[in-house]
């Protein structure tokens, strides 16, 4: 037929499979999902003076005592939880008892001039002033008295309590020896404190007035709502053509 086009079709074809790019792509796609959960939170840190030993008095016997008792004995002295750090007293006598009394007066004199600034003022404990103020900063106005004896101590476990009793070496966390002695102490890595008490008079027996504070912490927790979000990611194939 006069004009007519003949088109070859296959080979139209193969050239079209040639320029058509079969190479497959991925491309990354990400999902965003926003959603509200409930998150645990600190809502305050409330600090209280606990009295341990708002006061015992511990007789301690001298080395020939005629009852035949020794001049050594211990106190167990157990923290309560969520200590922080802790102060002791020991006071041979009641020379060292009108020391801490006027020690005692001080701080509650010291206490009213600084009502709402001080922490210890604001922290209104219901014992010792004096052993709260020392727990708390490690600082008392103690007196040293005139005519007290002296106690010899050393803080230490049960186990080594023990020894201590029966006259053996013995590892300590603290020791002292006077006739008023105090300190503020950090926490120590026993469940339970043990004070060794010793007499080194020869003829006379003596009374030892112990006091421990300590200071806690407890933390106060509430549930708040939080907004968060998860990202899904997943690739998908394409091509270029």
């Amino acid at each position: 037929m006069a004009g007519s086009v003949i088109i070859d079709w296959n080979a139209s074809l193969l050239i079209l499979i040639k320029k058509f790019n079969t190479t497959v792509y991925w491309k990354t796609t990400r999902d965003t999902s926003f959603y509200t959960a409930e998150e645990d939170y600190l809502v305050s840190l409330d600090t209280s003076i606990v009295d341990v030993i708002p006061h015992q008095i511990h007789r301690v016997h001298s080395q020939t005592a005629i009852n035949g008792k020794p001049n050594r004995t211990y106190v167990q002295v157990s923290l309560p939880a969520n200590t922080i750090s802790w102060s002791y007293y020991l006071g041979v006598g009641e020379d060292s008892e009108e020391v801490f009394r006027n020690a005692e007066r001080k701080a509650q004199a010291t206490r009213d001039k600084l009502k709402g600034v001080s922490k210890l003022a604001s922290l209104d404990p219901s014992g010792s002033l004096t052993m709260a103020g020392l727990a708390l900063n490690g600082i008392a106005e103690f007196a040293i008295p005139d005519r007290a004896d002296n106690i010899q101590y050393w803080l230490t476990d049960y186990e080594n309590a023990q020894l201590f009793i029966a006259g053996y070496e013995f590892r300590i966390y603290d020791k002292g020896n006077g006739p008023l002695v105090y300190k503020r102490m950090e926490i120590l890595p026993v469940e339970a404190i043990y004070f060794c008490l010793l007499n080194d008079n020869l003829m006379e027996g003596i009374d030892v007035h112990m006091r421990v504070s300590a200071v806690t912490i407890t933390e106060n927790w509430g549930k708040r709502p939080v907004e968060k979000y998860t990202v899904n990611t997943w690739k998908e194939p394409y091509l270029k053509n």
